[in-house]
């Protein structure tokens, strides 16, 4: 909860990492858009470091919850779009900061009553890493953007013909 300390890990991640998804301000949007309370997961280990942002929400008030007969409250974990987990540092200490955030994070989880995770992966930083084998990733959405240093015309001329169609379309 202390968010010096959570800006002070996002600011010693490699400069390519670094971005708004990962700051302390955007996982508060987020509790407020979606409820629940947002936490920060570090492992670090001589400058390499594993952070893993997520919101944790309440499932012990959902309607179904009744019919387990549990009075224990449970929770769900959401990641704020393309935040987690992030890996910094050399690549030789990936595997074992890996081997240990395998032990520690569902140990954490456990301690917290955490049911159930949904992630979203950042689609650039985190692309080709060994960890979405382990946690058996699947691609369900392509990730789509403009180059904006580009003039108008090229952008324009950059689009589908069916693109092109549905832009005037709308404009109308």
């Amino acid at each position: 909860r202390d968010q010096a300390q959570w800006q002070a890990l996002v600011s010693g991640l490699e400069s390519s990492q670094r971005d708004a998804f990962l700051l302390p301000g955007y996982a508060r949007v987020y509790e407020k858009v979606y409820g629940g309370r947002s936490g920060l997961f570090c492992i670090d280990d001589a400058g390499s470091r594993i952070l893993h942002i997520f919101l944790r929400r309440p499932v012990h008030t959902l309607p179904f919850f009744e019919l387990l007969k549990t009075d224990i409250e449970m929770f769900d974990i959401i990641t704020p779009e393309y935040s987690g987990p992030v890996f910094s540092g050399q690549q030789e200490s990936r595997k074992k900061l890996w081997e240990v955030f395998e032990r520690e994070f569902p140990a954490y989880c456990r301690s917290q009553n955490i049911v159930a995770e949904f992630g979203r992966i950042n689609p650039y930083y985190n692309a080709g890493q060994d960890f979405l084998t382990a946690v058996n990733a699947k691609e369900n959405r392509q990730v789509v953007y403009l180059d904006l240093s580009l003039s108008e015309k090229d952008i324009w001329n950059g689009f589908s013909k069916g693109n092109k169609s549905s832009i005037k379309k709308a404009q109308k």
